[in-house]
């Protein structure tokens, strides 16, 4: 495993496992949460579960950014050694 490539291990090895739909209309929901990485990600799921309506909102790929790099690289040497 070429850990230096530049590319995300889980977007390499597996793809994207959802894409989700661009904004096209207006929508109401209780909290907004602004960007989809581990962080907005995790804070949605939390929210939701405590019964309030969540949208979460990304310019890009749900999960493609950072955090899939950061935390596919830590995952994955964790993994291996």
């Amino acid at each position: 495993m070429d850990l230096k490539s530049g590319y995300p291990f889980w977007a390499v090895k597996n793809g994207l496992l959802k894409t989700f739909p661009q904004l096209t209309r207006d929508h109401q929901c209780e909290i907004a949460i602004i960007g989809g990485g581990i962080t907005g990600a995790l804070i949605a799921d939390e929210i939701s579960r405590n019964g309030h309506y969540v949208v979460v909102l990304e310019r890009r790929d749900v999960g493609w950014g950072s955090s899939a790099a950061s935390t596919a690289l830590l995952q994955y040497e964790i993994d291996t050694i």
